[in-house]
C-alpha cells in the first residue's frame, strides 16, 4: 500500500510530503503550496475504521494544533493556511466514512484503490 499511495498527494508538483512513522503523528503531512493547505493524511486498509474515527475525532488536539504550531514557529506556514484531514481507506468504506463526518468541512475520505493508481484520477484530491 505504502509507496504508491504516498505518491498520490504530491502529484502536480505543488505539494510536498513528509512521511511520519511515529505512532503519535499521522502517516503523512503534506504542504500544498498553491492552495496554502496542510493536509494530514492517514492511510489504512482495515475493514474496521473505529480506531481511525477516534483519531479523526481528536484531530484538532492531536494533529492540527501541534502541527500548526510547529510549522508556524519555523515560518514554514503562516496563520492564513488551512489544515484538513484526508483519510485513505478501502473503497467500500469511503461513503460511510464521509457520512460519519459529514458535518466536518475539514475531513474527507478517499479510496485507497484510487490513490494507489492515482494516475487514473488526477482531478480528485
Amino acid at each position: 500500500m505504502g509507496s504508491l499511495v504516498e505518491l498520490y498527494p504530491t502529484r502536480g508538483g505543488n505539494v510536498f510530503a513528509s512521511h511520519q512513522y511515529d505512532i503519535a503523528y499521522p502517516d503523512v503531512v503534506t504542504l500544498d503550496m498553491k492552495c496554502k493547505e496542510v493536509v494530514i493524511i492517514e492511510m489504512t486498509n482495515a475493514a474496521d475504521l473505529r480506531g481511525l474515527f477516534d483519531k479523526v475525532a481528536e484531530r484538532q488536539k492531536n494533529w492540527f494544533t501541534p502541527i500548526r504550531r510547529s510549522l508556524e514557529s519555523d515560518h514554514t506556514i503562516d496563520s492564513s493556511w488551512k489544515i484538513r484531514f484526508l483519510g485513505v481507506v478501502r473503497e467500500t468504506l469511503v461513503d460511510s466514512a464521509n457520512v460519519k463526518f459529514a458535518g466536518a468541512t475539514d475531513v474527507r475520505f478517499f479510496a485507497l484503490e484510487k490513490a494507489a493508481f492515482s494516475f487514473a484520477y488526477w482531478a480528485e484530491r
